[in-house]
């Protein structure tokens, strides 16, 4: 089953930004994260194949691409028959391209999906109110 990435056109994205916290703005600025995008936007690729071409840990590749794939950074494009398992999942990138500012305690993350949406992830860094 296919999922659908929810994202927003370009002329939407203008001025709209969804609020996140700050765990979700620190999964996307992962390194490991980010090169899986990269890997991954123009073919698709197993858990297995991900994890040994980018030298990340199994565990961490599987736990990274069910987090992306929830959040609609990746999708499931298919099944590939392994010798060991029987069949592996396929994984594509959805993200085009994406940007990453920060600006007066704000960081604000865009990612810019190949079908033309836009999806805007927006915190603030430190909270402004004051503790009593």
């Amino acid at each position: 089953m296919k999922k659908q990435v929810e994202s927003i056109s370009n002329e939407e994205a203008v001025g709209k930004t969804s609020s996140c916290s700050l765990e979700v703005s620190e999964r996307v600025v992962d390194p490991d994260l980010l090169k899986i995008v990269a890997f991954t936007v123009k073919e698709s690729h197993t858990v297995k194949e991900i994890s040994e071409a980018m030298g990340i840990p199994i565990a961490k590749a599987y736990s990274l691409i069910d987090w992306m794939e929830e959040h609609g950074l990746l999708v499931e494009v298919g099944k590939v028959r392994t010798a060991l398992h029987g069949h592996a999942t396929r994984y594509i990138s959805t993200v085009d391209s994406g940007s990453i500012v920060l600006e007066n305690n704000r960081l604000v993350i865009k990612c810019h999906h190949k079908d033309g949406g836009t999806k805007v992830y927006d915190t603030y860094l430190i909270s402004n109110e004051k503790k009593e």
